[in-house]
Parts: structure tokens; sequence; C-alpha cells
């Protein structure tokens, strides 16, 4: 299992991350933010919890769950989206990372 860290993902804001599930083929979310979060219990190995923020621009909202996206560069990745809002933009999706 790959364990990410916040500097994984900040080069890659404004990037594609591609839905990996035959029913929603093509469709893909863009990395609006990549932030840290504070932490009331650091880790003894250092590690930074963080959050990342998507945008979806198809109208339509996914439930929370585990998806699978694939990045140009990170390849395959397993994450557990959490719609978080909706405006002009899109469908929002938060993610976050202990």
């Amino acid at each position: 299992m790959t364990t990410f860290r916040l500097e994984d993902f900040t080069p890659r804001l404004g990037d594609d991350f591609v839905l990996e599930e035959a029913e929603l083929e093509g469709l893909s979310l863009i990395l609006t933010s990549a932030a840290p979060m504070p932490s009331q219990f650091p880790r003894p190995d250092g590690h930074q919890p963080f959050s990342l923020q998507f945008v979806g621009r198809d109208g339509g909202v996914l439930p929370q769950k585990i998806y699978r996206l694939r990045h140009e560069r990170l390849g395959a990745i397993d994450i557990f989206l959490v719609p978080s809002a909706q405006d002009a933009r899109g469908t929002r999706y938060e993610a976050t990372f202990n």
C-alpha cells in the first residue's frame, strides 16, 4: 500500500483525475486544493494529515465511497470521496488523509 503525502499532490493542482469505473467511464475530477490539516496528535513518523478538494463538472453527484482514480503521473489511486458542495463550477468532493 502506498502512503501518499501532501507533497505528492501539490504539484498536481488543476490536473484531471479520471474515474476508473465502468459506469463512470471518461468522467474526471479536477484537483482544486491540497492543504495540510491541523493535528492534535503528531505521528511519530512525522506524517502530516492533509485534505484534497476536487470538482466534477458533469452536473451529477457521486455518492460517498471509495473510487479508483487514475492520474498520468501518480497512477491508480483508491480514494474515499465525500461530496461537500455544489456551485456554478460543479460538484465539490473532499478526501482526507491521516
